[in-house]
């Protein structure tokens, strides 16, 4: 029997685990074919007699760009019955956001609603699931060949190429590279509401990126807030505790393996479960109110306000792992060699009489300078990239610091002119005060390197304006872009910016094709299918 593997990544974690899967089922003779989403016919979805799904969730609860079609397609009544189908899924997810891994339980519920049996249990993974991945990699295998014992007859399809360019991405994903800070530049005014800053860094080797690639920034919390945060045990931050087998200090768990700046309700909800306090809990199940207040909080205050105490293996119980911090890189190597480029704003805020900070871009801005030996890890995403075939026009819409990864495209075709035509949206609130990169766009138009430059400024006039108003103005001259045809690039705020500009992207579909809004909706997912258009939001 042969052996289906479908991945559906919008940053390559889905697709890495697809390749290493793919690979042990090689080597254990188990007859197998491997698809990116977009690679797959899903109308033969029917024909399939052993399928494995590994995805990620995208956003808010949304299946990768490439899987779109496959995914709406399953949800459809179009979609046929799979009653000779067999299924297991792995589902990858953030705990820290609401839809925790939505897209694999919604693709293991409907796999079964159409008939197919689940031969494995699905696993929605954390943020830290290499060694969950392994564990469910060898049970399958096992399973399969206990029951199947199938015969080694690999099918070669585009699949193997992809396998081979996952290589030097998975590679890069696991290399740490040590950089050091080169040049910090504010570059927003001190009347504007943002700090801003350009931050180039040198890199001992080099490290190899594409343009749409981010850099992962690994640091620890700060001194004061591990001070804080041992305010809230009932243990003292010098004695040790066990994590995987190993014996380490509670002042070092705090200051190098746990997040405690960033709000999360799924943690609050733990913490409230591990006090045991009847009250709290039924607080937090029966009042919205609450709810809505409490998970844009950071963990730490929601200790303080709560005046919670837990002893340490509660605390390493509810708590999630530090996560690195993706930036989107702004510049190309081509032009840069060794220095990577990155856009920074240094988040502060205040709650009560607490000054808090973003983690990591407080420690670029505030502390880089310092330290010789920053970590850092390159994350390519074939999701957001040059396009294919070359010379195809691009617009790009961002906004604040996602204009980082379109300033990395026009330095690209400085060097390679990639694209036809390439056309930039960019947005933030203030002429004066905001413009970022200014000078060069500026040069860019002179050199023909960009064809357009549109800018809008949201509080620059009393009534506040911003991108998707401006596309509503010039739909006409984007729909003639977009016919013949172009790739869209959207980068910035993943809760307003994206929603609102894909909603005009369609409304200019639909006014300019003379076609309804579900048919614009089609075309949309399949210009996702097809990566014509690309989204990198945050």
């Amino acid at each position: 029997m042969e052996t289906t593997i479908i991945s559906a990544s919008q940053t390559g974690n889905s697709r890495e685990l697809a390749s290493l899967l793919y690979n042990a089922f090689i080597r254990e003779s188990i007859k197998t074919i491997n698809y990116k989403a977009c690679d797959y016919d899903f109308k033969n979805i029917s024909k399939e007699r052993l399928l494995i799904v590994i995805t990620s969730t995208y956003g808010e609860g949304e299946p990768p760009e490439e899987a779109v079609e496959l995914y709406n397609y399953l949800f459809s009544i179009k979609a046929p019955l799979l009653i000779n189908t067999k299924y297991a899924v792995f589902s990858l997810g953030d705990s820290t956001y609401k839809h925790f891994s939505k897209i694999g339980k919604d693709f293991d519920y409907r796999l079964a609603e159409l008939g197919g049996k689940r031969i494995y249990k699905r696993i929605d993974a954390d943020i830290n699931y290499k060694d969950v991945f392994e564990l469910w990699k060898k049970r399958l295998i096992k399973l399969l060949k206990e029951e199947y014992n199938t015969a080694a007859n690999t099918t070669n399809n585009i699949a193997l190429t992809n396998s081979k360019v996952n290589r030097s991405n998975i590679c890069n994903r696991r290399t740490l590279y040590l950089a050091s800070l080169s040049t910090i530049k504010k570059i927003t005014s001190n009347y504007s509401i943002k700090k801003t800053f350009h931050i180039e860094l040198n890199i001992d080797n080099d490290i190899p990126y594409i343009p749409g690639a981010s850099l992962s920034v690994l640091n620890n919390n700060e001194e004061p807030l591990v001070k804080e945060a041992s305010k809230y045990l009932r243990t003292s931050i010098d004695e040790y505790v066990y994590i995987s087998r190993n014996k380490v200090l509670i002042n070092t768990l705090i200051r190098s393996y746990f997040e405690v700046t960033q709000p999360s309700l799924i943690v609050i909800e733990k913490a409230v479960i591990g006090s045991k306090c009847d009250h709290l809990q039924m607080l937090l199940k029966s009042n919205n109110i609450i709810i809505n207040a409490i998970k844009h909080i950071s963990t730490i205050d929601f200790l303080r306000y709560i005046k919670l105490s837990l002893n340490a293996n509660i605390l390493i119980a509810i708590l999630n792992r530090l996560k690195p911090r993706l930036y989107s890189i702004a510049s190309s190597q081509l032009d840069t060699n060794k220095e990577v480029h990155l856009t920074v704003n240094l988040i502060e805020y205040n709650i009560d009489s607490y000054t808090r900070k973003g983690n990591t871009s407080n420690y670029l801005i505030r502390y880089a300078s310092y330290i010789p030996n920053l970590k850092v890890a390159v994350q390519n995403n074939n999701s957001f990239s040059i396009p294919k075939p070359k010379h195809m026009p691009i617009i790009m819409f961002g906004s604040g610091t996602g204009i980082a990864p379109f300033r990395s495209f026009i330095l690209h075709n400085k060097i390679v002119s990639s694209f036809k035509r390439c056309w930039l949206f960019f947005g933030n609130p203030s002429f004066n005060n905001d413009f970022l990169y200014q000078t060069e766009w500026k040069s860019y138009i002179k050199a023909n390197i960009l064809s357009k430059l549109t800018l809008v400024w949201s509080r620059d006039q009393a009534i506040k304006t911003y991108i998707q108003d401006l596309i509503r103005i010039k739909e006409h001259n984007i729909w003639l872009w977009i016919k013949e045809p172009t790739t869209i690039y959207i980068c910035g705020n993943a809760n307003y910016m994206a929603f609102e500009l894909e909603a005009a992207i369609i409304n200019v579909l639909c006014e300019n094709n003379n076609i309804s809004y579900i048919k614009a909706i089609i075309i949309l997912n399949i210009m996702k299918a097809n990566q014509q258009y690309q989204k990198d939001v945050y």
